[in-house]
């Protein structure tokens, strides 16, 4: 697989928040620290709520999702870069920020 980069959009095994189960679903990375990991935020085209950013097919740089989602800004997991099943896509620049400025309000509330 190629270089992973802020911004991409991947295909992950995401687990449930209670560690229940695994879905198979897009993610965003949102950092690529130095050494095997990554940190991603999940994203889901079927669930809204006051974390949640919006992205369609004009948000991308390259690649895309077939429907209209929204990056969960509060759903945030490290994992290791073999995890990663494929990349679907690149957002862009200005999105990706837009979705880490909201998770760094998050952080600071």
């Amino acid at each position: 697989m190629e270089a992973l980069e802020k911004g991409d959009v991947v295909v992950v095994a995401f687990p449930f928040t209670d560690f229940s189960s695994v879905k198979a679903r897009p993610a965003l990375v949102i950092a690529v620290p130095e050494g095997e990991d990554i940190i991603i935020c999940q994203i889901t085209s079927s669930r809204t709520d006051k974390y949640c950013v919006k992205v369609d097919s004009s948000d991308f740089e390259k690649g895309g999702l077939q429907t209209q989602s929204n990056v969960r800004t509060n759903k945030l997991l490290t994992i290791h870069k073999s995890l990663v099943d494929f990349k679907i896509g690149t957002l862009k620049v200005e999105k990706t920020n837009e979705i880490i400025d909201e998770i760094e309000d998050i952080l600071h509330s």
